[in-house]
Protein backbone atom coordinates (compact mmCIF):
# COMPACT_ATOMS: atom_id res chain seq x y z
CA UNK A 1 0.00 0.00 0.00
CA UNK A 2 1.23 3.39 -0.83
CA UNK A 3 2.25 5.52 2.36
CA UNK A 4 3.51 8.96 3.62
CA UNK A 5 4.49 9.87 6.72
CA UNK A 6 2.85 11.88 9.64
CA UNK A 7 4.10 15.80 10.27
CA UNK A 8 5.06 16.65 7.18
CA UNK A 9 2.34 17.95 4.63
CA UNK A 10 2.07 15.54 1.58
CA UNK A 11 1.69 16.17 -2.10
CA UNK A 12 0.06 14.31 -4.26
CA UNK A 13 0.10 14.41 -8.46
CA UNK A 14 -1.79 13.35 -11.41
CA UNK A 15 -1.32 13.18 -15.18
CA UNK A 16 -4.91 14.35 -16.66
CA UNK A 17 -5.94 13.73 -19.79
CA UNK A 18 -9.13 13.64 -21.87
CA UNK A 19 -10.46 15.55 -25.34
CA UNK A 20 -10.55 18.56 -23.68
CA UNK A 21 -8.50 20.89 -21.96
CA UNK A 22 -8.84 20.70 -18.13
CA UNK A 23 -9.78 23.86 -16.34
CA UNK A 24 -9.89 22.72 -12.99
CA UNK A 25 -8.46 19.67 -10.35
CA UNK A 26 -8.76 18.97 -6.94
CA UNK A 27 -7.56 16.80 -4.64
CA UNK A 28 -10.67 15.30 -2.57
CA UNK A 29 -9.55 13.57 0.70
CA UNK A 30 -10.43 12.50 4.35
CA UNK A 31 -9.38 10.48 7.64
CA UNK A 32 -10.29 6.61 6.42
CA UNK A 33 -13.87 5.55 7.99
CA UNK A 34 -14.70 9.64 8.31
CA UNK A 35 -18.07 10.46 6.29
CA UNK A 36 -17.24 14.14 4.99
CA UNK A 37 -14.26 14.75 2.54
CA UNK A 38 -12.19 17.99 2.45
CA UNK A 39 -10.17 19.08 -1.12
CA UNK A 40 -7.62 21.24 -2.09
CA UNK A 41 -7.25 22.90 -5.47
CA UNK A 42 -4.43 21.38 -7.66
CA UNK A 43 -2.26 23.30 -9.74
CA UNK A 44 -0.42 22.70 -13.44
CA UNK A 45 2.92 22.31 -13.25
CA UNK A 46 3.86 21.38 -16.69
CA UNK A 47 3.95 17.46 -16.86
CA UNK A 48 1.16 17.09 -13.91
CA UNK A 49 -1.47 18.47 -11.51
CA UNK A 50 -0.09 18.80 -7.79
CA UNK A 51 -2.28 19.28 -4.88
CA UNK A 52 -0.52 20.13 -1.16
CA UNK A 53 -2.34 18.21 1.69
CA UNK A 54 -1.61 18.81 5.25
CA UNK A 55 0.22 17.04 7.48
CA UNK A 56 -1.43 13.77 8.97
CA UNK A 57 -0.69 14.07 12.74
CA UNK A 58 1.28 11.19 14.19
CA UNK A 59 -0.47 8.57 15.88
CA UNK A 60 -3.82 10.47 15.05
CA UNK A 61 -3.99 9.19 11.83
CA UNK A 62 -3.61 5.84 10.23
CA UNK A 63 -4.42 6.37 6.83
CA UNK A 64 -6.45 8.92 4.58
CA UNK A 65 -8.86 7.98 1.70
CA UNK A 66 -8.57 10.55 -1.28
CA UNK A 67 -9.34 10.86 -4.97
CA UNK A 68 -8.83 13.19 -8.00
CA UNK A 69 -11.42 15.12 -9.94
CA UNK A 70 -10.93 16.79 -12.66
CA UNK A 71 -13.48 19.67 -14.78
CA UNK A 72 -12.88 20.37 -18.41
CA UNK A 73 -13.18 23.51 -20.22
CA UNK A 74 -16.77 22.47 -20.93
CA UNK A 75 -17.81 21.94 -17.33
CA UNK A 76 -17.49 17.92 -17.98
CA UNK A 77 -16.11 16.23 -14.30
CA UNK A 78 -14.41 13.19 -13.99
CA UNK A 79 -13.08 11.71 -10.88
CA UNK A 80 -10.60 8.79 -9.96
CA UNK A 81 -11.62 5.79 -7.97
CA UNK A 82 -10.78 6.29 -4.26
CA UNK A 83 -7.48 5.48 -3.27
CA UNK A 84 -6.10 5.09 0.70
CA UNK A 85 -2.74 6.34 1.72
CA UNK A 86 -0.98 4.87 5.00
CA UNK A 87 0.32 6.85 7.66
CA UNK A 88 3.49 5.35 8.35
CA UNK A 89 6.70 6.43 11.11
CA UNK A 90 9.63 8.04 9.76
CA UNK A 91 11.78 5.38 7.88
CA UNK A 92 9.10 3.15 7.34
CA UNK A 93 7.64 4.84 3.87
CA UNK A 94 10.07 4.03 1.17
CA UNK A 95 9.28 7.14 -0.84
CA UNK A 96 6.29 9.49 0.99
CA UNK A 97 5.51 11.90 -1.20
CA UNK A 98 6.66 14.61 1.51
CA UNK A 99 6.11 18.52 0.00
CA UNK A 100 9.67 19.76 -0.42
CA UNK A 101 8.63 23.92 -0.40
CA UNK A 102 8.41 25.30 2.56
CA UNK A 103 6.33 28.21 0.53
CA UNK A 104 3.61 25.74 -0.86
CA UNK A 105 3.57 24.13 2.70
CA UNK A 106 2.86 27.23 4.46
CA UNK A 107 0.27 27.80 1.92
CA UNK A 108 -2.60 25.34 1.56
CA UNK A 109 -6.09 26.28 1.22
CA UNK A 110 -8.14 23.36 2.65
CA UNK A 111 -12.22 23.72 1.21
CA UNK A 112 -14.73 22.27 3.53
CA UNK A 113 -17.48 20.66 2.10
CA UNK A 114 -20.07 20.21 4.65
CA UNK A 115 -21.61 22.31 7.22
CA UNK A 116 -21.17 19.53 9.77
CA UNK A 117 -17.50 19.65 9.39
CA UNK A 118 -17.69 23.08 11.56
CA UNK A 119 -14.81 25.30 11.22
CA UNK A 120 -11.99 22.96 11.55
CA UNK A 121 -9.31 20.45 9.85
CA UNK A 122 -10.29 17.54 9.78
CA UNK A 123 -8.90 15.49 12.76
CA UNK A 124 -5.67 13.46 11.74
CA UNK A 125 -4.20 16.57 10.39
CA UNK A 126 -1.98 19.45 11.41
CA UNK A 127 -2.82 22.71 10.88
CA UNK A 128 0.13 24.41 10.50
CA UNK A 129 0.73 26.45 7.26
CA UNK A 130 -3.43 25.88 6.51
CA UNK A 131 -6.10 28.47 5.83
CA UNK A 132 -9.84 27.14 5.83
CA UNK A 133 -12.16 27.53 2.85
CA UNK A 134 -15.84 26.57 2.81
CA UNK A 135 -17.12 25.47 -0.61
Amino acid sequence: MPCTVAGAPLTLCATITGDAQVARARVYFRPLGEKFFSFVDMDFGGLSWCGTLPAPREGKLKALEYYVQAIDAQFESQRTVAYTLAVQPEGVCGFPPVEKDPRRAQAIVVHLTNRKQGNRLPDGFMAAGVTLARE
